[in-house]
């Protein structure tokens, strides 16, 4: 599995921990948005068979803009791991349309 995907799937973890943990219920149109990582770290390759367990865990959040510690295991062990910052954007919707 390339890296790229791998930062994906962890984003995605991210994105739902963040909705969750906000009792967000995902009907108010909120975006979570990739902003950055940092400390990221590739440790050895993730191959077909291999199965990919991801977590995620909230570390702070400052004017909608969360942080995110985030890993991939295989068999228990550590394969990739990034901190994630993610914009939280709300998204009004129009609800008189026309």
């Amino acid at each position: 599995m390339p890296g790229v995907m791998m930062i994906e799937a962890m984003a995605q973890t991210a994105g739902l921990l963040g909705l969750v943990s906000d009792n967000r219920d995902g009907s108010e149109g909120c975006l979570y948005l990739l902003c950055g990582l940092e400390k990221t770290r590739f440790r050895r390759k993730v191959v077909p068979g291999d199965q990919l367990v991801l977590h995620a865990e909230f570390i702070n959040a400052r004017r909608h803009i969360l942080r995110f510690r985030c890993e991939g295991r295989v068999d228990g062990e550590l394969v990739a791991s990034t901190e994630l910052l993610v914009a939280e954007q709300i998204v009004k919707s129009d609800e008189g349309g026309a």
